[in-house]
């Protein structure tokens, strides 16, 4: 758990086992994160991301046995590559009423070599966020887009999925929800 004004911290091959949340950066300026090759198993959450964190770069990370994989404030600018995750319900779940700024249209970059046992993403956010699934295994990807905006922020939720088919489900849309450049309407 880091607090406010640590930034630009490597950690690598680190491991959670059976903890309510494995990672978690709390602090408005604990900045530029990178994990290699870090893990979490078993809890709920494998990293919470929602009170700190902006401008972290996962690689080679992934989780197993747990709830929620990655649960990101939806203004900050992460980056995850080659995430390989099984037995886990929610991949990735972006903003929401817990996280502060979630309404802010910073993109968000996923690309997974391997999801097991399922590739499920919640996305409650608007700006751009591409996700690049190139092995969900077993269940095919699926999307829940339920995008917050205001009048601060009227800015459409852009989701782009280049290299996996997947379903996407949208709910009580406030913004145009756009998949590949296709609207996708609600319900």
């Amino acid at each position: 758990e880091n607090v406010n004004d640590v930034c630009l911290w490597t950690i690598t091959n680190t491991h959670t086992t059976d903890c309510d949340v494995g990672f978690r950066c709390i602090g408005a300026n604990a900045l530029e994160f990178r994990f290699v090759q870090c893990t979490s198993s078993g809890g709920d959450i494998g990293w919470d991301w929602t009170k700190g964190g902006s401008g972290t770069w996962w690689s080679q990370c992934g989780a197993s046995d747990t709830k929620l994989v990655w649960l990101l404030a939806g203004g900050h600018l992460n980056y995850i590559e080659g995430a390989v995750t099984e037995r886990s319900s929610t991949v990735v779940e972006i903003g929401g009423d817990s996280s502060d700024g979630f309404a802010q249209p910073t993109p968000f970059y996923f690309d997974a070599t391997d999801l097991r046992d399922g590739a499920r993403f919640v996305i409650n956010k608007v700006g751009k966020v591409t996700l690049n699934v190139r092995n969900a295994k077993n269940i095919p990807v699926e999307i829940v887009a339920q995008p917050k905006t205001d009048l601060l922020h009227p800015t459409n939720l852009e989701i782009t999925l280049p290299s996996s088919k997947g379903s996407i489900r949208v709910i009580g849309s406030e913004a145009k929800v756009l998949l590949d450049g296709r609207e996708v309407t609600a319900g």
